[in-house]
Parts: C-alpha cells; structure tokens; sequence
C-alpha cells in the first residue's frame, strides 16, 4: 500500500462528500426556508384540492331549479276547447292589477283638441291591442283572412272591444285630420271615411245585438 502523503491526506479529510472525514461540516440551512417552503406547498395543494372539487361537483351535482322559475309546459293549441266553447285567451292571458289616477277617466283626454297627453292616454287604453292565434285556432273561428304573421303559422287579431276602441279613436282622428293626417291626399281622407271600420262601428252604435264573435275578436290590417 502505498503512503499518503500529509497534503493528500488534508484534501482528502476537507472533501464536501466525504462524510467520514473528522473536519466536515455541512452548510447548516436556517429554519425560515424551511417554513416558506411548508407554507407555499400547502397553499398549493388546498387551491389544487378546492379546484378539483369545484369541477367535480360541476359533473356530478344535480341542478336546483330556482325557487321562483316557471316550469317549461309545451303549449297545447287544442287545450282550450271546452264543447263548443272557442276561446283561443285560454292559457294565454296574464293577469295584473292595476291602479288608475282619477284623471284617467277625464273626458278631456279622450274628446277635444288633439294633446301630446290625449295621444298618450288612447295609446294607453287600448294598448296591447294585437296578439298570434295559432293556424288551427283561425281556421276554427273563420279568421284565415287575417294577417299572417311571420315567422311561422300564427295569424294576427285582436279583442273586438279593443278594435271598437280602435275606431273611436280613427274617427276623432279624421275629425283633426290636418293633425294627425297632414300628408294625406283627397283619395286616402275619402277612403277612410268609407273604410269598413265605420260601417262596422255604425253597425254596433246602432243595436247592442250584435253578434257574440264581434265581443271575442276581430281582425285585420290596423291603419
């Protein structure tokens, strides 16, 4: 065997991996890294554990229906036939109260000189005057003339006391037709006057027996 050398020998006992050696000493680590280093990782593996969670109930957790949602019902065009009964407002009407001012039922704002606020308030009575009537319900009720409405199958019509409505208020229109009508040739002044709808409203002002689909509904083009 041969002899080592003092130098070698200190080299060798100074060695970073070599444990054995009397003069090592490791690099003591302090004890702050060793809390940010527990700390950051389990910061990391709860955000991990709570995002896996999230997605997993996003799988697996069944829906909640809201408390106030109205459950989706398909609509049954022949649901409103009762008899001989045709009704096409049945399952369809919505239902509000609401509270009028007195000065709703001033006769100011229906009759006299045409008024930003008298517009309003026939806009306002007779509003919503239109709504659809499924294709079935139209060939029932013999309304196939009225307006298709697109898209689909449905036709256009309203309530026949709304179009009543509707008339009153044409005429007081005529009555100021420079007014409301201020572009209006001879000819369409002529032929409102003569249009349907006053033959129609002479007929119901004239006698209150009129005939029961005249109340339901009525229809055609509102100019």
């Amino acid at each position: 065997m041969e002899n080592v050398s003092d130098d070698k020998e200190e080299l060798l006992q100074k060695c970073q991996f070599c444990c054995e050696g009397e003069n090592y000493h490791p690099d003591p680590v302090a004890p702050h890294k060793y809390k940010k280093y527990w700390i950051f990782s389990t910061v990391i593996h709860i955000a991990v554990i709570i995002f896996t969670i999230s997605i997993l109930q996003s799988f697996y957790s069944p829906r909640r229906t809201p408390k106030n949602s109205v459950p989706f019902l398909p609509v049954n065009h022949d649901s409103h036939l009762v008899g001989d009964i045709l009704s096409p407002l049945n399952n369809h009407a919505q239902h509000k109260i609401e509270a009028l001012s007195t000065d709703s039922w001033d006769p100011e704002l229906y009759f006299g000189e045409p008024t930003y606020e008298s517009d309003r308030a026939w806009n306002a009575l007779i509003y919503p005057r239109s709504f659809r009537v499924h294709k079935d319900e139209a060939v029932r009720l013999n309304m196939t003339e009225s307006i298709l409405l697109q898209p689909g199958d449905d036709f256009g019509t309203m309530l026949g006391a709304l179009h009543n409505l509707h008339c009153l208020r044409r005429i007081r229109q005529m009555l100021y037709s420079d007014y409301y009508y201020p572009d209006a040739s001879p000819e369409e002044k002529e032929y409102n006057r003569n249009h349907a709808y006053w033959k129609s409203l002479q007929q119901i002002l004239e006698s209150r027996n009129f005939p029961n689909e005249n109340l339901m509904a009525n229809t055609g083009p509102l100019n």
